[in-house]
């Protein structure tokens, strides 16, 4: 890690943190020197990986068992990140799920209700929960996970509510870089094309090889990050996290 990169002392929150891009970016600020609070509802997972950077970077890594779109679980695991960690410093709103509901004219609003709790509403409930605590000790920066598929559609279905949440979190970028400037309140985010974890294995394996073609060759609007390696996502974040070389805030940067 560069040394204008380093985060020596500061406390950074990831949320989806037990494995994907969550768990790279965790990585990645535990190798800028951060103390991580890794959180997730995979309690097995989180502390696989808590022990494993822990081993390998010799930072403290706070598991925390916590549900984003549940407010009070929300807001809970923010107090135990402060309480464990002495402060919170840098927040990675980036738990999501992935659920196809069907195509628009019948797609399943239960499916709809469930990714928009966790994608977008868990989203913001995590950042308004972080930036309570960093604007009353002197700032902090919020780095949204949003997507490639936040700007653009694609013509494959059963996407309608993903794509809906992650432009909502683009948006929601802006709305905060611009509420909270003036209090010490950066808020940038990253917006990957489809990145290997187990999650998108998941769904590329319901995929017939016709199928993956046509996603790969004809929907051009759908960038892949490079292939295999969910730590494609963190080149950028330790620029966006620290403010060294950083984009404008408000600023959604896209990552292929």
């Amino acid at each position: 890690m560069l040394d204008q990169f380093r985060l020596d002392g500061d406390v950074a929150l990831v949320t989806g943190a037990a494995g994907g891009v969550g768990g790279a970016l965790a990585e990645a600020m535990a190798e800028s020197g951060a103390d991580v609070a890794v959180a997730d509802i995979d309690e097995e997972g989180l502390d696989t990986v808590a022990d494993r950077l822990t081993a390998e970077t010799g930072a403290t890594v706070e598991p925390v068992v916590a549900d984003v779109s549940d407010e009070t679980a929300v807001e809970r695991m923010v107090d135990r990140t402060v309480e464990a960690l002495g402060g919170l410093d840098v927040v990675f709103p980036n738990a999501g799920v992935a659920v196809q509901g069907g195509p628009a004219p019948t797609y399943d609003m239960d499916d709809w209700d469930d990714l928009m709790d966790v994608n977008l509403r868990g989203a913001f409930m995590t950042a308004r929960a972080a930036t309570a605590h960093m604007v009353d000790h002197g700032g902090g920066r919020v780095v949204m996970t949003a997507s490639i598929l936040g700007f653009n559609g694609t013509q494959r279905d059963g996407l309608a509510a993903y794509t809906a949440a992650k432009g909502g979190v683009v948006q929601l970028t802006r709305q905060l870089a611009g509420e909270l400037a003036d209090q010490g309140v950066r808020v940038n985010a990253i917006a990957p094309g489809l990145v290997e974890t187990a999650m998108t294995e998941d769904g590329m394996a319901r995929l017939s090889d016709e199928d993956g073609s046509l996603i790969l060759l004809a929907v051009t609007v759908l960038r892949y990050s490079r292939p295999g390696v969910a730590k494609s996502v963190t080149d950028l974040q330790p620029a966006v996290s620290a403010g060294a070389s950083s984009p404008p805030d408000g600023s959604a940067n896209p990552l292929t």
